[in-house]
């Protein structure tokens, strides 16, 4: 068995991330709730990010981000690229997450797994969170996309002299109610509809 390699994100390799994550061809798993705590570790908390690497290659990430209001309390989420999973690699990134966490004596940690994901609850259930209740969100409706239903986004972005940093990271979360304004208000003749489909997930708490 090959041992992965998790090491810190160095702020220069952030932006090499970010465009990986931008294409969501590649990973269509990512959540939203893992795309919040990657914008936030982006802007806000440096070092807050763990790359999972496998033979040089990425196998995954994970990261935290800290509650503004709270000085107790991070937000963290974790995603191993299917190829990678159920080889223990969530659970020794989750043990490093937690030992930063613990570090900076934060005593609540708060995640959102969707209720779809069962393989994903019961990592949380034996990583000691329960449940404290569920939310439902929307997303962009992925099908719709991969079916060609939109103009490229950044084709879009582009076109209109927008730049990506501005913006809310594509494509899951954010950047379509910031984009849609401005494209439906400078090109009346193409309006642009995305739809949204809504999620249901699980907020728990360890």
């Amino acid at each position: 068995m090959t041992l992965p390699k998790i090491r810190t994100l160095e702020l220069k390799e952030y932006k090499q991330f970010e465009l990986l994550r931008q294409n969501e061809k590649p990973w269509p798993y990512l959540t939203d709730a893992f795309t919040h705590i990657w914008d936030l570790a982006y802007e806000i908390v440096p070092r807050a990010m763990l790359s999972v690497e496998v033979k040089n290659e990425w196998a995954g990430c994970a990261g935290y981000a800290l509650a503004e209001t709270d000085p107790d309390l991070a937000f963290m989420g974790i995603i191993i690229k299917p190829e990678h999973r159920r080889k223990g690699l969530g659970q020794q990134v989750y043990a490093q997450l937690i030992e930063r966490l613990q570090a900076r004596k934060i005593r609540r940690v708060l995640t959102m797994v969707n209720t779809h994901q069962v393989a994903g609850l019961q990592f949380a259930d034996r990583c000691g969170f329960q449940e404290i209740g569920r939310t439902v969100y929307s997303e962009l409706d992925a099908t719709a996309a991969d079916i060609g239903a939109w103009d490229d986004p950044e084709q879009i972005v582009a076109r209109q002299n927008l730049r990506f940093t501005t913006l809310n990271r594509f494509p899951r979360r954010g950047l379509a109610d910031r984009l849609l304004p401005i494209w439906n208000r400078t090109r009346p003749d193409q309006p642009q509809y995305w739809t949204y489909v809504p999620v249901s997930a699980n907020r728990l708490e360890r």
